[in-house]
């Protein structure tokens, strides 16, 4: 599970490098997925992901990443028993309509 922060000043290249370089080689378990939301370096773990310096998204965007995203994912991987799977393919929160979006790839095939 790759995780992006549009708003990460540390590193703003990593996590969708990671991302695109396991969807170019082949991801035989079917696990490679990517989150990007919108926070700073690690905001997403830290607590309220409502608010980004001045933006307000109007929703505990961290606590969403946490419990709809994080949890499953781990769940399918670290639980005995559990089949893993691919549990969130690309969700993007998308900033001006303040709302997360999903997708099968990342860039979806739609941007042009």
């Amino acid at each position: 599970l790759h995780v992006h922060s549009l708003f990460d000043a540390e590193d703003s290249y990593g996590p969708l490098a990671a991302y695109a370089a396991v969807e170019r080689h082949g991801d035989p378990l079917g696990r490679n997925s990517l989150v990007i939301g919108p926070w700073y370096h690690g905001q997403q773990l830290l607590g309220d992901g409502s608010k980004t310096g001045p933006f307000d998204w109007q929703q505990d965007t961290s606590d969403q990443f946490r419990r709809e995203m994080l949890l499953p994912f781990l769940r399918s991987i670290l639980k005995p028993g559990a089949e893993a799977q691919r549990t969130v393919p690309v969700r993007a929160f998308e900033t001006g309509a303040n709302r997360w979006r999903t997708y099968s790839a990342w860039p979806p095939a739609e941007a042009t």
